[in-house]
């Protein structure tokens, strides 16, 4: 269920016409985003899929602040983006997190960054540790961690930071297929209990609708198509097996392949 949003306000993201291109060493310009219009209401979860290559990682670098946009604007509440902030978390793909510091104090960085006293960042600290279920491994090392508690760990440390968006570029494509799930169900409940605007980047489809409230279909820089999601949440693994979510999987991976989904899932971008 979306956050209400209050009459007239804006979208608690707004992106406008946006447009990047890149150059080459050589100097050819390659168009990563052309034209993308997009709002994302506030507490609303946003999948966005396509071929690699589409741009989707682009568009989420856009949010966070990390690349400007060669036309067009991005919109936070609002204020337009310009480079980083602490009001976006970004989980990326890759193990972010200080391998020669503990679970413990990887949540506690930004913290200390901040400038938080020493007993008020464990308190802090300690409520995401729990959080994401890594409370018995709090003082761990990442390298005595599997790959799904070293996940968990990294986004322990953003949520810690409280970002007003959360932006997640394909966190478990590296993870085997029963931890991805369960860490799933773990971003689903996390949603749940501290529900924030979040952007998650994935190339798989079984994800996308596990997760998301609408999901962004990219092809070449392009949004193709904005599906919604009509599963209703709280949500479990039992969704996987239903007949609906089987179906809606299948014309998304047709849509993927070149063909349509149904007009009543979604509309064109």
């Amino acid at each position: 269920m979306l956050a209400a949003q209050t009459a007239g306000a804006p979208p608690h993201i707004r992106l406008q016409g946006v447009r990047k291109v890149m150059k080459t060493e050589r100097g050819a310009e390659i168009v990563a985003l052309s034209g993308v219009d997009l709002d994302i209401a506030e507490g609303e979860f946003i999948a966005v899929i396509g071929p690699s290559g589409c741009g989707k990682t682009t568009l989420l670098n856009q949010i966070a602040g990390l690349a400007e946009p060669s036309q067009g604007r991005i919109l936070l509440h609002g204020k337009e983006v310009h480079g980083p902030g602490r009001d976006r978390g970004v989980v990326f793909q890759g193990d972010a997190i200080f391998y020669w510091r503990t679970v413990r104090r990887n949540v506690e960085y930004g913290l200390e960054i901040q400038g938080m006293p020493k007993a008020e960042r464990r308190d802090h600290a300690e409520r995401y540790i729990r959080l994401v279920g890594l409370a018995d491994f709090a003082e761990l090392y990442p390298k005595e961690l599997s790959g799904g508690m070293r996940k968990r760990c990294q986004i322990a440390t953003v949520l810690a930071n409280n970002p007003d968006v959360l932006l997640m570029d394909e966190p478990f494509g590296a993870l085997d297929y029963p931890t991805k799930c369960q860490l799933q169900e773990e971003v689903l409940r996390i949603h749940t209990r501290e529900p924030r605007a979040t952007v998650f980047v994935t190339h798989d489809i079984e994800e996308a609708l596990f997760l998301a409230d609408r999901i962004v279909v990219m092809e070449r820089g392009r949004i193709r198509r904005i599906v919604d999601v009509p599963f209703g949440r709280p949500r479990d693994s039992a969704l996987r097996i239903e007949p609906a979510f089987s179906d809606l999987k299948a014309e998304l991976w047709a849509l993927l392949e070149g063909g349509h989904a149904p007009a009543a899932r979604g509309h064109d971008g």
